[in-house]
């Protein structure tokens, strides 16, 4: 049992408005995962931000492989206006499955129905895939991917705020991000996601980002 490997895929950023996507698979063999347990990991949304950091720099200690993808606002845009979000990030767990070695893996699954999300990996990767709803609260190895997805996603934003300045947590429930949407939007045009309802609704009085999203999609 020991020697088995399981893997975990969760995201980071899926609703944000400003920024990246980002996907991780951690596979860790079995004996580990009670050590990953005993040093706190677990959902990283549950985690204070300096907590999640560290746990990450011990998760790379334990895992026997990780693999991420990070998905530009851009990418995530066109994945949405093709009603094709749930494909995007199906096709990017799919991929970063197929490079890494596991037994099982555990998918805290983007859509209702967790059989389809099984149905579709399933026939894009070989060995077994289980797929849950909080698989990130149920399962370590899925805790781990969610750390490590967040975590990478956390210094991308860093990065994002140094050059185009601070946004907040590029979540629309942050009042931050959306003034510096209102404020910014045509100027930092390509880090944020027009293709989401809350976002549309901030210029649908202002001819500005959305005269401009517009204009992109003809």
């Amino acid at each position: 049992m020991g020697f088995m490997i399981v893997a975990g895929v969760d995201e980071a950023g899926r609703g944000a408005a400003i920024g990246p996507l980002v996907v991780a698979c951690v596979s860790i063999r079995a004996r580990h995962i009670p050590k990953l347990v005993s040093i706190g990991v677990k959902d990283s949304k549950l985690l204070e931000y300096d907590l999640r950091f560290n746990l990450a720099n011990d998760i790379r200690r334990y895992a026997y492989q990780i693999e991420y993808k990070v998905v530009d606002a851009k990418t995530v845009d066109k994945a949405v206006y093709k009603h094709k979000l749930n494909r995007l990030e199906l096709e990017v767990m799919a991929e970063l499955l197929n490079r890494v070695k596991y037994d099982i893996a555990i998918i805290d699954s983007p859509l209702r129905d967790c059989s389809k999300v099984v149905g579709f990996i399933s026939q894009k990767v070989e060995g077994h895939v289980l797929a849950t709803h909080h698989a990130d609260r149920k399962f370590v190895t899925v805790a781990c991917a969610s750390i490590i997805a967040k975590t990478i996603r956390d210094s991308l934003v860093e990065k994002l705020k140094k050059k185009f300045g601070d946004f907040g947590t590029g979540y629309p429930s942050d009042p931050k991000t959306i003034e510096f949407i209102k404020r910014y939007g045509r100027e930092r045009f390509s880090i944020i996601r027009t293709s989401w309802i809350t976002i549309k609704r901030l210029f649908l009085d202002q001819k500005t980002l959305l005269d401009f999203m517009i204009d992109e999609k003809v």
